[in-house]
């Protein structure tokens, strides 16, 4: 068992005691509560024929308590204790209590050691907020789900064994542990009424802003099944296409061999987890709806080189219907076909065009697109470290998933935990780590953008060591094709990821919908951290945070993060356009960037001397893609230009940091040569030369610090505009999207660094290059 560590501070202080009972239990059970001394069952659990009673008892109340049940023993024994004859009697043991005496489930399924799995952790309501300080200063992983009921609350926490051994001591507020067991199965396999009823539940908790949202997905996909009861209500049958007319837009298109793909889509991204919307007893406010078409043929497939044109149909198609809806493009169609070490391909370009809009900005585009899925068979005894297989060549991400525009999205799971009925099976793949099957850009050209940008939740796999399959235990839970037979379906993989992160991205549109779609890319990009799982590969080297952006991307989004949600962080947002080059005497030059003031006066950052913070910034853009042989095979070829973000030095005063920027724009982002010392990013300023169209970075230290590096400059490179020395490249406009946020490191800081900042950043001045 752990020992309390003294660095861990927590104002709730008790022990846990654990007593085997026999016989008829009530009335010794009777004998051990104590409202005088506080002292409350905690866990009652039958182990053949002894029942385990565990009993909190807070610190100071512990020898009052003991000396209680020492006189009832000894009155007893004095034969003038009758009363406590049934506690005396059916008392085989007492003892200090360990982990597994607050383990409520089945003793047999308590998780082998190292394992990081999901808890469900109990606690009293006055406990619940000694327990998540202790939560956080131990930096484990909190699920979303909170569960209130009269007298105790239940928190979703990870870990292993050892470390929740380690919380349950420092805490003492844990009250009872179980499984959190997440399956879709109890829902799949329901008769269908019981379906029936579990969705009209969902539907009465559900309210839309409008009859006819402004946000809406616009999935690409093989047919969706509109008539179903979760998906009608926000899926008009106006909004129900197919690129073909003569097609039928539902489902009756196989993508990989399967049908009902577009309605498993549609049901994640109108409800994400529907595991999940069941359980929650919350209204729901829906402020997206869906638009669905078609773009697979009911038999046969597209000829590869027709992907793009399609695609360029579709979506142009569902903005002649409704032209001027705020709209996310989700889309999980991948193929192998064109997947070049992150070369492009005419779908990927077709993309990047798609989302650049031909120059126009008012058909600026937002397209979320999977990386892909490893098909074929894992063989589990191949692989040691199961990632090892997302790393090879034939694991790349596939088209159009380089598209550099798009926001690529992987899988991760947290899906780990496996019910008691599947004894003998484990899941393959790591909680917080890359889902199995997600492909990665681990074995692309390091000229190429670095893929996927993010990762959200795709399931996992289970194995038995000899076999690994897809199972519904560790998959989420969805929309059913076929709603006259069942209503429900499970899903996994970076279809069911893409889903969630354009569910997501609408949510966001929802809440800025004034803002640009490079600006939502951004904020998604902005909110992701890696998991704990995911910065434990990490290694010290450049080459190995190189290589967790090409299995990771920048990590797992969250919602409440990139809303602004936080009391102790803001976010600020630069909305502008400069004009990257010029034409001069015949030939071009970098013509402008732009020097971005950062408030730190107006909160007195320097006042604030060691306090710790955390500056991040993104930087989203779109690139105009030239998708000719020679475009496709040189990196700045094949972007129309390129800008970069780079933050004042605590050394430099205002003239140096000018002149360092013109050196950079002139060596294509290079540092100069000189004195100057890079600021400690973490990713890093050539590392991140290598991210495509979007980049974020973050940098910690002392508000002190932090106080002097009080502007942020945003500066063109080179890319096919500069190298077309004619109207009208000399006069095009890039548009960007700067998002900056500073937050306190120390969660019990006080500090209002939010009231005193405005939530936009002005541009100071623009200056020639």
């Amino acid at each position: 068992m752990a020992r309390r560590d003294a660095n861990i501070q927590n104002d709730r202080q008790g022990v846990y005691l654990s007593f085997e009972l026999t016989e008829d239990h009530s009335d010794a059970l009777d004998s051990l509560t104590s409202t005088r001394r506080q002292a409350e069952l905690a866990v009652l659990r039958q182990e053949g024929n002894v029942t385990l009673a565990t009993f909190y008892v807070p610190q100071e109340h512990l020898a009052g308590y003991q000396e209680d049940l020492l006189g009832k023993v000894a009155r007893y024994s004095a034969s003038d204790g009758q009363r406590h004859r049934p506690l005396v009697t059916r008392l085989n043991d007492a003892h200090a209590n360990t982990l597994r005496a607050v383990f409520s489930d089945d003793p047999a399924l308590f998780p082998e050691p190292g394992v990081p799995i999901w808890w469900e952790v109990w606690t009293s309501r006055d406990g619940a907020s000694a327990l998540t300080s202790v939560v956080r200063q131990m930096e484990l992983p909190v699920g979303e789900e909170h569960l209130t009921f009269p007298d105790r609350e239940v928190f979703i926490v990870q870990a292993t064994s050892e470390r929740m051994d380690q919380l349950y001591v420092n805490s003492s507020a844990i009250e009872e542990l179980r499984l959190a067991l997440d399956s879709p199965e109890p829902f799949i396999d329901m008769p269908r009424s019981e379906q029936q009823e579990w969705t009209d539940e969902l539907l009465e908790r559900v309210s839309y802003e409008a009859t006819d949202p402004e946000v809406a997905i616009l999935l690409l996909d093989g047919g969706t099944t509109q008539a179903h009861p979760l998906l009608a209500p926000l899926l008009h049958v106006n909004d129900w296409q197919a690129y073909d007319p003569t097609w039928s837009p539902g489902e009756d298109s196989r993508f990989h061999g399967i049908l009902g793909h577009g309605t498993k889509m549609a049901g994640l991204a109108l409800y994400g987890d529907l595991r999940d919307a069941f359980l929650a007893t919350q209204p729901i406010l829906m402020k997206h709806r869906l638009e669905a078409m078609k773009v697979l043929p009911p038999t046969g497939q597209h000829r590869p080189h027709l992907f793009g044109f399609v695609t360029q149909q579709a979506v142009e198609g569902m903005e002649v219907t409704n032209p001027f809806r705020k709209r996310v493009i989700g889309m999980a169609l991948t193929t192998r076909h064109g997947t070049r070490s992150g070369r492009p391909s005419s779908w990927s370009a077709a993309l990047d065009q798609l989302a650049f809009g031909n120059d126009d900005e008012d058909y600026r585009r937002l397209l979320v697109v999977a990386a892909g899925n490893i098909r074929d068979p894992i063989d589990p005894t191949l692989y040691r470290d199961y990632t090892d297989l997302n790393r090879e060549v034939t694991s790349e991400v596939e088209s159009p998933g380089q598209a550099w525009n798009s926001l690529t999205v992987g899988a991760y799971t947290e899906k780990c935990n496996v019910p008691p009925q599947l004894h003998g099976y484990r899941a393959y793949g790591t909680a917080g780590d890359l889902s199995p099957t997600s492909r990665t850009s681990y074995a692309w050209d390091s000229q190429w953008p670095m893929k996927p940008d993010v990762v959200f939740e795709g399931g996992n796999l289970l194995t038995d060591n000899v076999i690994t399959d897809p199972h519904p235990a560790v998959a989420l839970l969805t929309t059913h094709h076929e709603p006259a037979r069942t209503h429900l379906t499970d899903m996994g993989d970076t279809s069911a990821a893409t889903a969630l992160a354009s569910r997501m991205a609408a949510q966001l549109y929802a809440e800025h919908p004034v803002r640009w779609p490079e600006t939502i890319r951004g904020l998604t990009v902005h909110s992701a951290r890696w998991t704990p799982a995911m910065q434990a590969r990490l290694g010290r080297t450049k080459r190995d945070l190189v290589d967790a952006m090409r299995h990771y991307g920048y990590g797992v989004p969250d919602l409440q993060r990139a809303t602004f949600s936080a009391e102790n962080d803001v976010t600020l947002i630069a909305e502008e356009r400069l004009q990257p080059f010029r034409l001069e005497g015949g030939e071009m030059r970098f013509n402008e960037m732009h020097f971005h003031p950062l408030p730190w006066p107006n909160i007195g950052l320097e006042n604030l001397e060691n306090t710790m913070l955390e500056l991040r910034v993104t930087l989203s853009y779109y690139i105009e893609p030239n998708p000719s042989e020679r475009g496709r095979n040189i990196r700045y070829r094949y972007a129309s230009h390129g800008l970069r973000f780079d933050l004042r030095g605590r050394t430099e005063d205002e003239r140096t940091f000018r002149q360092r920027m013109n050196a950079l724009a002139r060596q294509e982002g290079g540092y100069s040569s000189g004195t100057f010392r890079p600021p400690p990013w973490a990713i890093g300023t050539q590392t991140r030369q290598m991210a495509g169209s979007i980049f974020s970075d973050w940098w910690s230290g002392p508000a002190v610090e932090l106080a002097a590096c009080d502007s942020i400059a945003v500066y063109p490179t080179g890319g096919w505009w500069k190298a077309k020395a004619r109207l009208p490249y000399s006069e095009r406009q890039a548009r960007y999207s700067l998002i900056v946020t500073v937050r306190t490191l120390d969660p019990t800081a006080t500090i209002d660094i939010y009231t005193p900042i405005a939530t936009l950043l002005e541009v100071e001045n623009i200056v020639e290059t």
